[in-house]
């Protein structure tokens, strides 16, 4: 948490005040002392919860339905065409992983992108100089996420929610994919490896 305050800042402030890790680092304890690197943190905490359930659920029920339906058009592979241990085919696990957790990724952001909207706009609210920055107009919030949360729909409506979300979502899926697949490939491995 403290690192990413410190990174939202250098977004925001471009006057060198928060130039590198530590030097970012000493100007938000300046500004805020030890609790202005805890900034959004009840949103943070309400929206990692559910992220991660949903991005399991959603892989989960993906990956089988990809499995089911690839075992199905594919035909029944021999036993000897299956690495020891394992149900389905390398390719097979492979497509439907990578399938799986793009989708897992879309959706849990998706679903969860108002809460760190919410945290991020806490985290810049009580940086003075943020009305310096060339993004003047963005909405900070200083109060609770729920006022946070409703303040951006009174004043943008529903597209307020989900500012930037487009670009966010690129990463979301990205590190979804690369999380879910080199984990169910390297649990394949080792399946394999096992006598």
């Amino acid at each position: 948490m403290p690192v990413e305050v410190v990174r939202v800042r250098q977004m925001i402030v471009r006057d060198g005040r928060y130039r590198g890790l530590a030097g970012g680092a000493r100007a938000v304890y300046r500004r805020g002392g030890v609790l202005a690197f805890y900034e959004g943190l009840g949103a943070s905490l309400l929206q990692i919860g559910p992220t991660v359930g949903i991005a399991f659920s959603t892989f989960t029920f993906t990956q089988k339905k990809m499995l089911r339906y690839l075992k199905e058009r594919g035909g029944a592979p021999e036993r000897a065409a299956l690495a020891r241990g394992n149900l389905h085919r390398a390719d097979h696990l492979l497509y439907a992983s990578v399938v799986a957790g793009s989708l897992s990724g879309l959706v849990s952001k998706t679903l969860t992108y108002p809460m760190d909207l919410a945290k991020r706009r806490m985290q810049i609210a009580s940086h003075p100089g943020a009305e310096d920055s060339p993004k003047k107009k963005l909405i900070r919030c200083q109060a609770t996420i729920w006022n946070c949360l409703s303040t951006a729909f009174r004043k943008e409506g529903l597209r307020g929610l989900y500012r930037g979300w487009s670009v966010t979502i690129y990463k979301a899926q990205l590190t979804s994919v690369i999380a879910f697949t080199t984990y169910e490939l390297v649990c394949y491995g080792i399946r394999d490896a096992i006598p």
